[in-house]
C-alpha cells in the first residue's frame, strides 16, 4: 500500500515495477522495421565492397618515385591504377623554390591533390 493508502499501479511484490505488455500488432510493425534497416545497412555494405580499394601502398610507392624526381610542369606519369600529373611555378617569386602541385586521378574518378615546395639548388 502506498502511503495514502493506495497501492501502487504497475508494482509487483516490494519495490518491482512490471512493463505494459506490448500489442502484437506492435512487435511486428517493429520487427518489420529492424528488418527493412538490417536489409538497408547489408545493401549499402554490399555496395560498398564492390567499390573496390585500389593499392594504397602502390599508389604512395609511385608518388614519392615522382616526388623525388626533379618537377617538371604539366608532366603526366600513367599508371594501371590511374595517374599522377604535376604543375609548377616559382614560389613567392624566389628563384629556385618551387611550389609544386601533384593531382593523383584514379581510374575510379577519385582524386587527391598534394602541394609541396621543391628547393632546387637553394644552398
Amino acid at each position: 500500500m502506498h502511503h495514502c493508502g493506495m497501492a501502487r499501479k504497475g508494482t509487483y511484490g516490494k519495490g518491482k515495477v512490471g512493463l505494459a505488455a506490448t500489442s502484437l500488432l506492435e512487435t511486428v510493425v517493429a520487427t518489420v522495421v529492424f528488418l527493412i534497416v538490417f536489409g538497408m545497412a547489408m545493401g549499402a555494405s554490399v555496395n560498398l565492397r564492390r567499390l573496390g580499394s585500389p593499392d594504397w601502398a602502390r599508389i604512395e610507392t609511385d608518388f614519392n618515385a615522382v616526388r623525388a624526381r626533379m618537377p617538371e610542369d604539366g608532366q603526366v606519369y600513367e599508371y594501371d591504377w590511374g595517374e599522377i600529373g604535376t604543375e609548377c611555378s616559382e614560389y613567392l617569386e624566389i628563384p629556385g623554390l618551387l611550389d609544386v602541385r601533384v593531382t593523383i586521378k584514379l581510374k575510379d574518378g577519385r582524386r587527391s591533390i598534394y602541394r609541396y615546395l621543391y628547393c632546387d639548388g637553394l644552398e
